[in-house]
């Protein structure tokens, strides 16, 4: 089902949400077949000459599509999880030893050295998760 929102011409600013078109605006516009079989620029000409409506215009709404995330985002995404998940174990109040605190700085850095690899984002040697048991 298409959707349409109305858009006053004189200032280009929409007056409608997007929504189908009701039936009751197709009877008042004149319009219950035109846009069928001639189109939504046929419709705009019809409208255009019919007053108080002569500044609007149907404009067909299409959903913006979200772009897909690109190797090297999802990575970025992947890499800022795993910060995230081992900045816990960073304060120095935290129960954990020196020597985990260090692998986990060590890890920390070598997730952020990640993006230096030759084949970033599509081949990367991933750091191993350190054991903290």
């Amino acid at each position: 089902m298409s959707v349409y929102r109305i858009r006053n011409k004189n200032t280009g600013e929409f007056e409608t949400d997007p929504r189908p078109m009701p039936n009751r605006w197709k009877s008042i516009f004149g319009i219950d077949h035109m846009l069928a079989r001639e189109g939504l620029d046929a419709v705009n000409a019809h409208i255009s000459t019919l007053e108080p409506y002569a500044h609007w215009e149907f404009v067909e709404y299409v959903e913006p599509v979200e772009p897909k995330p690109t190797e090297g985002e999802k990575l970025e995404r992947l890499i800022s999880q795993h910060m995230e998940a081992t900045a816990k174990f960073l304060p120095a109040n935290a129960p954990y030893s020196a020597g985990h605190r260090q692998q986990i700085l060590n890890y920390r850095t070598q997730l952020n050295s990640i993006r230096d690899q030759a084949g970033f984002p599509h081949k990367v040697q991933w750091p191993r998760i350190p054991n903290l048991d």
